[in-house]
């Protein structure tokens, strides 16, 4: 058995060990254990405009969406999705590459939020790289946050894990502002959101995180919790009250989360769903 907490890198995602068992990602727990309501509206708006936006019109004024099934066929050259979706891409292909277009913006979103906060972070420290073009403006209205609140980073891209309650995650930051220590998070998304409190409570109520030596050590005493919610256009602090009670939440999401994770595993101890049942022969054709 491996001992400890490990985040273990795969592609474009990751997941977590401890002591060689698997445990279930923060934002895991809540994603699955959470209703979004706002969520659902935003992806069907978000399919709508992504189809609009790639419709046009022909020299008789006929709508045309030969833009929009070129494109489509262009980004799924660069997903791995199963044979069905590939090829000439029939209208059902098409039907299904629409419906994963709001994932692809929500992973960038992630993704955007993940770089820009290291690439600010290497630039902090002396280092110099090449930010793309597309994160220049986020970058800078980082960096312009860092200085106006004069934070000092404690803790960066600090991993973190729970045993008894067999969680871990991935915390963005632990600063100093002020005289007080914040755990904060880095939101470059169209909002910031109040589920994101349950996220800041299972980081700042976890059992440890890692130090750079790979030691478990115990998080430091958190004053404040909070967002960065960083765009284009600039960077604000969204501050969040998070309580025990906020904590206790999260771990209802994670109890849901492992039930549907276990509903789901084809090993499942305990299939809920059952095979559907034939007719007993002493039965069959009795009502006729």
């Amino acid at each position: 058995m491996s001992a400890g907490l490990r985040r273990i890198n795969s592609g474009s995602g990751h997941r977590y060990t401890i002591d060689g068992q698997k445990a279930i990602g923060v934002t895991t727990a809540i994603g699955d254990g959470l209703p979004k309501k706002a969520l659902v509206g935003w992806a069907g708006k978000r399919v709508g405009e992504y189809a609009v936006d790639r419709l046009e019109l022909d020299a008789e004024g006929h709508v045309t969406a030969d833009r929009l099934v070129a494109d489509l066929r262009a980004w799924n050259k660069t997903r791995k999705w199963p044979e069905r979706l590939q090829g000439d891409l029939p209208r059902v292909g098409l039907a299904k590459l629409l419906g994963q277009v709001m994932y692809a913006e929500r992973d960038e979103a992630a993704v955007r939020g993940t770089d820009v906060h290291d690439l600010a972070h290497r630039l902090g420290e002396g280092e110099k790289v090449d930010v793309p073009e597309p994160l220049v403006a986020h970058v800078d209205a980082y960096l312009a946050w860092l200085d106006a609140w004069d934070v000092e980073v404690e803790l960066s891209e600090f991993i973190v894990g729970h045993r008894h309650w067999n969680y871990a995650g991935t915390g963005d930051l632990i600063a100093t502002m002020a005289g007080e220590r914040w755990l904060l998070d880095i939101k470059t998304s169209t909002g910031v959101y109040g589920e994101t409190g349950l996220q800041l409570a299972a980081y700042g109520n976890a059992e440890f995180f890692l130090a750079d030596d790979g030691s478990e050590q115990p998080l430091p005493q958190i004053d404040r919790y909070g967002v960065v919610w960083v765009r284009a256009d600039g960077a604000e602090l969204v501050p969040f009250d998070v309580r025990p009670e906020d904590f206790r939440q999260f771990l209802y999401c994670l109890s849901t989360a492992r039930w549907v994770a276990e509903r789901d595993a084809r090993d499942a101890p305990r299939p809920i769903k059952g095979e559907a049942l034939r007719v007993p022969a002493t039965t069959a054709g009795s009502r006729t």
